[in-house]
């Protein structure tokens, strides 16, 4: 026997959040959870203040409710250009979810050295000028969104963790 699935209303998975930075130059995946099977969901990235400037794609929903979509490659003009990311229901004028602050960039991901912790700051800890330095250059690139970072708890374990409505939301 199956246990039912309580369904809510689709929403992005929870690595997709305003502010992020999503890999220019490739199609985009794009995933959640939350959809009832048979649900028509369309997925947007758009430029912000200009919805004409886009790219779309239609949400494939499987029967645990989960949905993905690949949006096809964004023009390279949109890279470094602020955007909105949204999904709603095909049909719908009104949008389910809508991402803010979205930027097109390269995503690097930096794992798997035990030193990767460690702060730039930390190997200026004497020389208070080159930390200075350091620093207005950190705040500077902050500042005009040159540079974003997510920092993601180390975790271990042998099993994908979902955070689907069956599991539970992650907040």
């Amino acid at each position: 026997s199956t246990t039912p699935i309580l369904h809510e209303e689709p929403r992005f998975s929870n690595v997709f959040q305003d502010g992020m930075v999503l890999q220019r130059g490739r199609p985009l995946e794009v995933w959640g959870f939350g959809a009832t099977q048979g649900d028509q969901l369309a997925v947007s990235l758009s430029q912000t203040g200009n919805p004409q400037a886009h790219v779309s794609a239609r949400a494939t929903v499987s029967d645990r409710g989960r949905w993905h979509a690949t949006l096809p490659e964004p023009k390279s003009e949109f890279t470094g250009e602020i955007m909105e990311l949204t999904l709603g229901k095909v049909g719908s004028s009104s949008a389910i979810k809508t991402l803010r602050d979205v930027v097109l960039g390269d995503v690097y991901i930096f794992a798997g050295q035990s030193n990767v912790d460690i702060p730039v700051a930390y190997s200026h800890q004497f020389d208070e000028a080159a930390l200075k330095k350091d620093e207005a250059l950190a705040d500077e690139l902050g500042k005009n969104g040159s540079i974003r970072f997510m920092i993601v708890p180390t975790r271990c374990g042998l099993t994908q963790q979902y955070h689907s409505p069956e599991i539970g939301r992650a907040s």
